[in-house]
């Protein structure tokens, strides 16, 4: 009889556990331009002599959209979507993934489909002054949604150093 108490409480147990690990030591947190804080921000690449367009689609209640229309006129044509933190800095060390849904299509080069790079930029006094985003290191994933299924989890250990900053 004691045994089956025993075996009972450790189901019961086992069953909190998964549901304390799921609700209550995830952490979730939503970047997406329009929360409290953030600000998001459309660059592309006219500032540096190109003819690219970014334009953002932001309905009320849906999803972003960026479209970008890359243009020749600058040696490495691009457009981003920036979200910056307006109080300071964020701390990701207690976060392990950042989930994405994301769409791109068009022509490229080499026929093959779009890739998205997405950047983490990180602020280390050793480096970097405050408000200086080009003093930030980039950490960068790159690769093609389309041959991802959606929503597409990224570990934050897959970011990298970009190489074009280890270089520097």
């Amino acid at each position: 009889m004691v045994l089956r108490w025993l075996l009972a409480l450790l189901v019961v147990t086992t069953l909190l556990g998964l549901y304390a690990n799921e609700h209550w030591m995830t952490r979730h947190l939503k970047l997406d331009g329009r929360g409290t804080g953030q600000h998001l921000e459309i660059v592309d690449d006219r500032g540096s002599g190109g003819k690219s367009v970014a334009t953002v689609d932001a309905p009320a209640g849906g999803p972003l959209t960026m479209r970008c229309e890359i243009l020749h006129g600058f040696e490495w044509p691009f457009c981003e979507m920036q979200i910056e933190m307006q109080g300071g800095d964020l701390d990701l060390t207690h976060f392990s993934h950042i989930r994405l849904w994301l769409h791109a299509e068009g022509p490229t080069q080499d026929g093959g489909p779009a890739q998205v790079r997405v950047f983490l930029r990180n602020f280390n006094p050793v480096y970097s002054r405050k408000g200086e985003a080009e003093d930030l290191k980039p950490q960068e994933v790159i690769f093609s949604p389309s041959a991802q299924p959606q929503p597409m989890e990224l570990r934050l250990s897959q970011f990298v150093v970009s190489s074009w900053w280890a270089q520097t």
